[in-house]
C-alpha cells in the first residue's frame, strides 16, 4: 500500500501558527528557509512577508568567543536567568559545517539540556553551510521567525573561530564578546577584529583559582578599550566578570546589554543602527541573487570553465581571469538589453532621432518609464496600532490602525468594519508605536504653524515636545524630466523622493534648523546658557540625534524659567 503524501501547508497556515507561538511550526518554517530547494524558498519568502509587521519588537543579542571559553554554558545560564523573569528566550546556536562532508554535528542543543526542555525558551541549532562570519546565510530570517513567534530576546551563538566572527554584528543589536581569565595572547589575535566591534565584554570562568587572573584580565580590557576610539552608539563597552558554575555575573551582564537598549534607544542609534543593517542585508541579498542570475547562463559556465583551466595551467592570472570574466558578463547583458526592449520604444519624435545604442551607452533607458517613487511613501511600512485626533472630536480614537500617504494627504485607518480613509485637514493629531524599535511616533496637524506667514500642510513628526518642539517635515521632492535629445544628456524620468527638513516651533512659527548661530540668535535669554551647552556636549546641527538632546534640554530650561 502507497504511503499517503505529507499535506503542503500553505504560508497562511504557517503564519497562523508562528505569530501564536506554535514551536512546530516555528521549527519546520526555519527548515523551510535553511532549504536549498527553489519552492522552499519562495514559500519561505511568502511566510516572511506575511510575519514582518510582527517583526522588530525584541531585543537581539549576538555573543561570540574563543573556542574553549564557554559559550554554550554561558548562553544556558543566561537564557535561564531571563526565563526566570517570565521572558521568552530564542538562542540561535550554529555549529560549523565539515568542508569535507558539509555536515555538522549541531550539538548546541544537547550541551543545552536545561534550557531546552524549558517552556519559555526555543534552542535551535543551524550548520554553517560554509557560510563566513560564524553565523548562517539565513540568520536574518530565523530571527524574524522567531520575533514573529512572541521571542522577545533572541541570542545568537555564533560558531565562535577567531577573526571572522564579525558579521553577527551585522544582524544584531548588541555585541558581547566572551574571554577568558589570561587571554592576552588571544586578546592579540582577535583584538582588532572582534573587540572594536564588541559593545560588551564578560570574562568567563571567573571562579576558584581563575579569580585574580579574571581580574587583572578586566583591568587590562578595560584599559585596551580606552585606546580604541569612541563606538558609533557614543557608549564606552564595559567589562564583566562572570562565573556559569557558580551563576555570578549574569544578572550584570544583563544589566549592561538593558542599559545599552535603554540609552540607544532614547538617542536614536538603536533604530539608525536596524535601519543600516536592513540596507546591508538588501545589498548582501543582492549581490548573491546577481551572482546566481549571472552563474544561470550557459554561456557563463563555459566561460568560467575555460578560464579555471587556464588558471590552473599558469596561462592566466586568477585577477586578469576575474576582469575577463566581467568584460564577457557585461557584453551579454548589453546584448540581452537590446534585445528585450528595442520593441518597447516609446520615445517622442523628437528623440527617436538619437540611435539606440548611444542610449545605451550613455546610461539612458530605451523607453520612457513610468514617474517611480523612490523611497516608502508611507511613514509607516505597515498597519501600526495607534490613536488618532479629529478636529470635531476632543477624546482620541484608541485602537485604530494608521498610515499616512504622503502623496494624495491621506491617512488609512483600519477597523473592524473596513478601512476608513480620512483628509487631513479632519485630524488633528495621531500617534502610533513603531513596530521596528518599539518607540512611539507623533505627529501633528501642520496648519496649527505657519513658515513665514504662510499656512504649512501635512504632519509634522515631533521629535521634542515642549514650548519650543523639534519637528521633522517629511514631503515629496518632484524631479521632472530633463533630458535633451541634441545633447543625449539628462533623465527621461520623474523620480519622486521622499526627503524631510527640520523645524522648531516658537509660538505658531515654524523655523528651519540651518545653524547654531541663527538657532541661538532666536533663543533670547537662554541663548548663553544653549551654547556653553552645545559646546561642552560637542553637538553639531547635522545630527538630528544630537538636535533632539540639544532641544530636549532647550525645553527643560524654558519650562523652569
Amino acid at each position: 500500500m502507497k504511503a499517503k503524501a505529507k499535506t503542503r501547508l500553505l504560508p497562511n497556515d504557517y503564519t497562523t501558527g508562528i505569530l501564536s507561538g506554535n514551536r512546530i511550526l516555528l521549527s519546520r518554517a526555519i527548515t523551510l528557509i535553511e532549504s536549498s530547494l527553489t519552492s522552499d524558498r519562495k514559500l519561505a519568502e511568502r511566510i516572511i512577508e506575511k510575519i514582518l509587521p510582527d517583526t522588530g519588537k525584541s531585543i537581539r543579542v549576538g555573543i561570540t568567543g574563543i573556542p574553549g571559553v564557554g559559550k554554550s554554558t554561558f548562553v544556558e545560564v543566561l537564557g535561564k536567568f531571563l526565563t526566570a523573569q517570565n521572558k521568552k528566550v530564542a538562542v540561535l546556536a550554529v555549529d560549523p559545517s565539515s568542508q569535507k562532508t558539509k555536515g555538522s554535528i549541531l550539538g548546541d542543543k544537547t550541551r543545552m539540556e536545561e534550557l531546552s526542555r524549558d517552556p519559555l525558551a526555543y534552542v535551535r541549532p543551524s550548520a554553517t553551510n560554509n557560510s563566513l562570519g560564524g553565523v548562517t546565510n539565513t540568520t536574518r530570517e530565523t530571527i524574524l521567525l522567531c520575533e514573529a513567534a512572541g521571542y522577545d530576546i533572541i541570542l545568537v551563538e555564533t560558531v565562535g573561530v577567531g577573526q571572522s566572527e564579525t558579521a553577527v554584528r551585522s544582524m544584531t543589536d548588541f555585541f558581547l564578546l566572551l574571554m577568558l581569565p589570561g587571554s592576552g595572547d588571544e586578546l592579540q589575535g582577535i583584538k582588532k577584529g572582534i573587540m572594536e566591534m564588541a559593545d560588551g565584554i564578560t570574562i568567563t570562568k571567573s571562579d576558584g583559582d581563575n579569580l585574580k587572573k579574571a581580574k587583572q584580565a578586566q583591568s587590562d580590557f578595560q584599559h585596551a578599550l580606552h585606546l580604541f576610539t569612541t563606538p558609533e552608539s557614543g557608549l564606552s563597552p564595559k567589562v564583566v566578570l562572570s562565573s556559569a558554575l557558580e551563576k555570578k555575573g549574569i544578572k550584570e551582564t544583563w544589566q549592561v546589554i538593558e542599559d545599552f537598549k535603554v540609552k540607544t534607544s532614547q538617542s536614536g542609534f538603536f533604530k539608525h543602527q536596524r535601519d543600516e543593517q536592513n540596507l546591508s542585508w538588501f545589498h548582501e541579498h543582492l549581490d548573491i541573487l546577481v551572482k546566481k542570475k549571472v552563474m544561470q547562463q550557459k554561456k557563463s559556465k563555459t566561460d568560467l570553465l575555460i578560464l579555471e583551466k587556464k588558471i590552473l595551467s599558469s596561462v592566466i592570472s586568477p585577477g586578469k581571469a576575474a576582469a575577463q570574466f566581467m568584460k564577457t558578463i557585461k557584453l551579454m547583458l548589453l546584448i540581452g538589453f537590446i534585445s528585450q526592449f528595442a520593441v518597447a520604444q516609446n520615445l517622442s519624435p523628437q528623440s527617436r532621432r538619437t540611435p539606440l545604442v548611444s542610449d545605451l551607452f550613455n546610461g539612458m533607458p530605451i523607453a520612457k518609464p513610468a514617474s517611480e517613487v523612490v523611497g516608502d511613501v508611507y511613514l509607516s511600512s505597515g498597519w501600526n496600532k495607534g490613536s488618532l485626533l479629529l478636529y470635531e472630536i476632543s477624546d482620541s480614537l484608541d485602537g485604530y490602525f494608521i498610515r499616512y500617504d504622503m502623496q494624495s494627504s491621506q491617512l488609512e485607518i483600519k477597523t473592524p468594519a473596513g478601512v476608513r480613509v480620512l483628509q487631513d485637514k479632519r485630524i488633528k493629531s495621531f500617534h502610533f508605536k513603531d513596530s521596528a524599535t518599539q518607540q512611539d511616533r507623533k505627529f501633528i496637524n501642520a496648519k496649527e504653524y505657519t513658515k513665514k506667514d504662510v499656512p504649512v500642510n501635512g504632519f509634522l513628526e515631533i521629535l521634542t515636545e515642549g514650548v519650543s518642539p523639534l519637528f521633522k517635515q517629511h514631503y515629496l521632492a518632484v524631479k521632472a524630466p530633463d533630458y535633451q535629445p541634441a545633447l543625449n544628456s539628462g533623465s527621461r524620468d520623474t523620480r519622486i523622493t521622499k526627503v524631510s527638513d527640520l523645524y522648531y516651533g516658537q509660538g505658531i512659527a515654524l523655523l528651519k534648523i540651518t545653524n547654531a548661530k541663527r538657532f541661538l540668535s532666536s533663543a533670547g535669554q537662554q541663548a548663553d546658557k544653549l551654547a556653553q551647552y552645545i559646546k561642552i556636549n560637542k553637538l553639531s546641527f547635522k545630527d538630528e540625534r544630537d538636535l533632539i538632546v540639544l532641544f530636549s534640554h532647550y525645553n527643560a530650561l524654558l519650562i523652569k524659567k
